[in-house]
């Protein structure tokens, strides 16, 4: 498999099926106006987890698929310390509405519309904590991304993901969710899985 030297030489385009970030991308542009309405109390419940785990400072934040900036909204009203926070998703219609949440808020942010696979961010820039919540799925090269991620973390930072298993992106099946916290030398911090 050949690798693209745009970012990074380690992050490989097939880690995530072309086709299925191409449904992605339709899929979050058609629902973006209802997309709080479906999706912030779920995720909420898993910010309350995850985050009781974590530090309150955090200083530079990279959210990867970071949807309508719940995440951002999240840290700010539990009163997480920001210095930066980043918001990445391939969905431009959902990062318009992360965009203006984020306008209420005094911190230095920035949005990209990009491919998780392809994130144009220096290779050499570090965040303090990568996010990558609701994201991945059990089919998706995790290992590959999750090591490409782990290598933007700075020491003593903390890298969140969560693994969806069920066979397709949105049929209604039963799945689960598996939630882990690594520190910045990939040690296991917290692992759990529910129901999602």
């Amino acid at each position: 498999m050949k690798s693209l030297n745009t970012t990074s030489d380690s992050i490989v385009r097939r880690d995530i099926e072309l086709e299925e970030v191409k449904e992605c991308i339709i899929w979050y542009d058609t629902i973006s106006g209802v997309y709080d309405e479906l999706y912030s109390n779920e995720q909420m419940l898993k910010y309350d987890v995850i985050f009781s785990r974590l530090p309150k400072d955090l200083d530079v934040v990279l959210d990867v698929g970071c949807g309508t900036g719940n995440l951002l909204t999240y840290l700010v009203e539990m009163g997480y310390r920001l210095k930066y926070y980043v918001g990445l998703d391939v969905s431009s219609k959902v990062i318009n509405i992360a965009l203006r949440k984020a306008g209420y808020y005094k911190y230095l942010t920035d949005f990209i519309v990009a491919d998780l696979t392809y994130p144009p961010i220096r290779t050499n820039y570090k965040f303090n904590l990568i996010t990558l919540i609701t994201v991945l799925r059990s089919h998706y090269n995790v290992g590959n991304i999750v090591k490409e991620y782990l290598s933007r973390v700075r020491d003593r930072g903390f890298i969140v993901y969560t693994v969806l298993h069920n066979k397709t992106l949105r049929d209604g099946s039963p799945r689960y969710e598996e939630v882990y916290i690594l520190d910045s030398s990939g040690g296991i911090t917290y692992e759990f899985s529910s129901d999602a």
